[in-house]
């Protein structure tokens, strides 16, 4: 049953991938300030690259193939369903528990991206509160939109996918790797 599930995260993983080498480069041209181009010298474009900009541009790479996988893939209309239920998503069959775990890692970067960009952000209370909130706007997004099913699951792992990456955050900062945070 494990391989199943990991075959539908694989296959589930398929859609927002193909939107990354698109939105990253959309982002990379739009956030050519934050990569801290110095000048057009006689040899090229001379660039300076700082880890807080670096991460900025992925937060926003991030966060761009959020909103397209979670909204804008989908037609207006298309689904149309609360859920308050909690646990209810975890299911019975290989595919539920293949949402359910992708909801979790739908926010892993949230929560590595945020506190690595954003000083406030570092604790972890701020971190997660803040991605709890950001779940659940885009959860009411999806329900007036009916571009997806709203359902406080998904508030709830996503919730719990942005500790997971505060946590592994925290495990890479204390390992040594800094940002200036501003």
């Amino acid at each position: 049953m494990f391989l199943d599930v990991l075959r539908c995260i694989m296959k589930d993983l398929y859609q927002p991938v193909s939107y990354l080498l698109v939105i990253s480069a959309a982002a990379m041209l739009a956030a050519g300030s934050y990569l801290g181009i110095r000048k057009v010298t006689g040899r090229g474009i001379r660039c300076q690259i700082s880890a807080n900009g670096l991460c900025r541009v992925l937060l926003l790479v991030y966060f761009l193939v959020l909103l397209q996988t979670a909204l804008f893939s989908r037609e207006p209309g298309s689904r149309h369903s609360l859920d308050l239920t909690l646990f209810e998503t975890w299911g019975r069959s290989v595919v539920s528990h293949a949402y359910f775990i992708e909801n979790i890692l739908m926010y892993l970067p949230f929560g590595i991206l945020v506190p690595a960009c954003f000083r406030k952000m570092e604790r972890p209370w701020v971190c997660v509160l803040t991605a709890c909130g950001s779940s659940a706007l885009l959860e009411l997004t999806q329900l007036l939109t009916r571009r997806g099913y709203c359902q406080l699951d998904d508030v709830v792992t996503n919730t719990a996918g942005a500790l997971l990456g505060w946590c592994i955050w925290k495990l890479v900062r204390k390992g040594g790797l800094r940002f200036d945070n501003k």
